[in-house]
């Protein structure tokens, strides 16, 4: 199954010289390889060989020859991609610089320290490249693709869980998405997990770092939801990881933000600036179940499928509200309150112009009026919900009332392109 994503269009209209960039297994060299017509694939290898693909001919050869193909064709005005470009030995970066701006040059590393090499005021690329960052793909995408290939062979409630869940490419040939999700998730929880340390130790890799009992502890608390700087600190500091208070955790969370391992939410009129979770949502869930059952160490297995829906509420949530923010053209944030959470609340120019209430299920009135009264109280005017189960049609108001229906609506609208609605 193929998710048709915005980045290859993107890619298909940008001229000049291309720099794409992210974490490993987001989909780079899928997209590349889908959206540009190009005459010649170099792919460098851990080695620092080259494999060469011009037409149907492929060879493994050194760096220096691959540079004299690259630059010839170049020169010609032809369309090269340098895969795995981090990869390349730097005195041969001058040579390429000098072709500039012959021709058509793809760039795709598997690390954002690239990024900042090739943008550092004494890299000799400075200035020659325009830059697309491939993240996971959009939850609006994943819902535009599955809800036209699988119209006739999913619910509702599937294609939207299933559009949380294939956000991470590499997942994608993994299941049988006419299935159960949850089904799929529990009968190969083990491969799930094993793949997702897996991927985290080679993003580690490509950044040329290492992959410590304290960047892992973080992320595998964060999996479990502790996201409080000050409660994270004290449990690292318990086990010996760290020395010092939250400070000390500050600049970890900031590389693996940086790294796309986790993402910062930020966080509406709370004592705390962001909400860290895990970015990618499979992962997410596999680090939570592993932290739960031990599955990695052999320990044990999900017999009780009922632990995977605490975490799957909680992707379900953030994904269909960044789908929100993009539709309305606005800010995703979180709110924590005393009394309760408030699922989304979206921003414009740093002010609320509603909160939402989202749900697998349905509503009951009991939840509307206490997401009012909480609004209220943050001095947002205007509230929404979004419920799977149906429409909310009960007795309290609300601005915005949607079903998963309307979410299918929303995601094809956004996958096309029309979006920025106002409320």
């Amino acid at each position: 199954m193929i998710i048709k994503r915005r980045e290859e269009k993107i890619l298909s209209e940008e001229r000049g010289w291309i720099l794409v960039y992210g974490r490993r297994k987001v989909g780079k060299t899928f997209t590349i390889r889908r959206a540009i017509p190009w005459d010649l694939y170099c792919t460098i290898t851990r080695s620092g060989n080259v494999i060469l693909e011009e037409g149907s001919n492929r060879k493994i050869t050194s760096q220096e020859n691959a540079i004299k193909k690259v630059t010839e064709l170049l020169r010609e005005n032809k369309t090269v991609v340098i895969d795995e470009f981090q990869r390349i030995n730097p005195e041969y970066m001058e040579i390429i610089a000098l072709e500039h701006p012959n021709g058509r040059l793809i760039a795709s590393g598997s690390s954002f320290k690239i990024f900042q090499e090739i943008f550092s005021k004494r890299s000799p690329l400075l200035g020659l490249f325009s830059a697309i960052r491939f993240e996971i793909i959009r939850t609006a995408d994943v819902i535009a693709s599955i809800s036209e290939l699988l119209k006739d062979k999913l619910d509702v409630k599937g294609t939207l869980i299933w559009g949380v869940l294939l956000r991470d490419p590499w997942v994608i040939p993994m299941f049988n998405v006419e299935n159960n999700p949850i089904e799929e998730i529990s009968r190969k929880i083990w491969q799930i997990v094993m793949t997702s340390q897996s991927l985290i130790g080679e993003v580690f890799t490509e950044e040329e770092r290492r992959l410590t009992r304290t960047y892992e502890a973080i992320m595998r608390l964060i999996a479990e939801g502790t996201w409080d700087l000050s409660e994270l600190a004290s449990i690292l500091s318990s086990r010996g990881l760290i020395s010092g208070g939250r400070e000390s955790i500050t600049g970890v969370l900031d590389v693996l933000s940086k790294i796309g391992i986790i993402t910062k939410i930020p966080l509406w009129k709370s004592r705390k600036r962001f909400y860290y979770k895990i970015s990618s949502p499979i992962v997410s869930i596999a680090l939570y179940a592993d932290q739960k059952l031990g599955i990695s160490e052999g320990i044990g297995q999900l017999g009780d499928k009922g632990i995977l829906y605490y975490p799957l509420g909680m992707e379900f949530q953030f994904s269909i509200g960044e789908l929100l923010a993009e539709y309305y053209n606005a800010m995703m944030s979180y709110s924590i309150l005393p009394e309760g959470d408030i699922d989304v609340v979206l921003l414009k120019r740093n002010r609320p112009i509603i909160a939402f209430e989202i749900s697998l299920g349905s509503v009951e009135d009991e939840e509307i009026k206490r997401l009012r009264n909480m609004a209220e109280k943050l001095g947002i005017r205007k509230i929404g919900v979004v419920s799977i189960g149906e429409k909310y049609e009960g007795k309290e108001a609300v601005n915005v009332a949607m079903s998963g229906d309307d979410i299918i609506k929303i995601a094809r609208n956004i996958a096309a392109g029309i979006y920025g609605r106002s409320i």
